[in-house]
């Protein structure tokens, strides 16, 4: 009988301290007291907010993008649309999305084509990203998906060979000619002109590395690598240097012009 009754005064005292974590539990369950979110949830939100920034930034004013980041396909159909067609594309921010449906379906270059493209001498020219700021102002419709690299210690090199151009029957286009066509629906420019070439883009890494020297030559070793490798590539810039320049033709910068409000 002792035994029970110390027993029932040592639990005694645990059921207000059980009712109130029952409590506690409740109010969290229905919401009362909320977690805050993690820090790194707060960090990706600042960093989508921080990137949509600066490629909003990016695209103000610039007008004549280099389209490195397109593959064969994208490259391939661009030629074959402007062949036949005035190109126009939707400009937002680090994106450029061409309207392919923005055309007339019965006139062929109704709104404009580009005709034989004028093929020039040029030479190889290129330039090299080493921050963010730089693939912003140099490379914007590559941001997306080389920021990483560049972020990760990486340069960035690209050389190009420019062979010709080719530019537009009509200086401006507006709102009135395609406002009545679905297909343009959202299109901010029209391609005026672009650049045909060839082009190579590589990213570079560089890591330290000793490496030591023996022999009566030796002044003491190195302390550096550099590892190169191709990110893409468009035509052959080996071509360019030849008489036909067959494979020197592929499109690689944009002159983009804004659609004119009115008729």
């Amino acid at each position: 009988m002792h035994s029970s009754a110390n027993l029932f005064r040592l639990r005694r005292p645990l059921l207000p301290v059980l009712a109130s974590l029952s409590v506690v539990a409740s109010t969290v369950a229905c919401g009362g007291g909320a977690v805050p979110p993690t820090m790194a949830g707060r960090q990706g939100m600042l960093s989508q907010t921080a990137v949509a920034q600066k490629c909003e930034e990016a695209a103000k004013g610039h007008d004549r993008p280099f389209v490195v980041e397109w593959d064969a396909t994208d490259l391939a159909s661009f030629g074959a649309k402007a062949a036949r067609d005035t190109i126009f594309v939707k400009y937002e921010g680090c994106k450029l999305v061409v309207l392919d449906r923005c055309s007339d379906g019965v006139v062929s270059g109704k709104l404009g084509s580009y005709g034989t493209p004028q093929f020039t001498t040029g030479t190889v020219q290129g330039f090299e990203i080493k921050n963010e700021g730089e693939l912003y102002a140099k490379l914007p419709l590559g941001a997306a998906n080389l920021s990483g690299r560049v972020q990760a210690g990486e340069s960035l090199a690209l050389k190009y060979f420019v062979s010709g151009v080719a530019q537009n029957t009509r200086d401006a286009i507006y709102t009135s000619d395609v406002k009545a066509n679905p297909g343009c629906a959202g299109a901010t420019h029209f391609v005026w002109a672009y650049n045909l070439g060839a082009f190579e883009l590589a990213s570079a890494a560089s890591s330290s590395a000793e490496v030591e020297a023996s022999g009566p030559m030796a002044a003491g070793g190195g302390k550096k690598s550099h590892a190169e490798k191709a990110v893409s590539s468009g035509g052959n810039l080996a071509s360019c240097e030849t008489q036909d320049q067959r494979a020197c033709r592929v499109p690689i910068r944009l002159a983009l012009r804004t659609i004119t409000a009115g008729e």
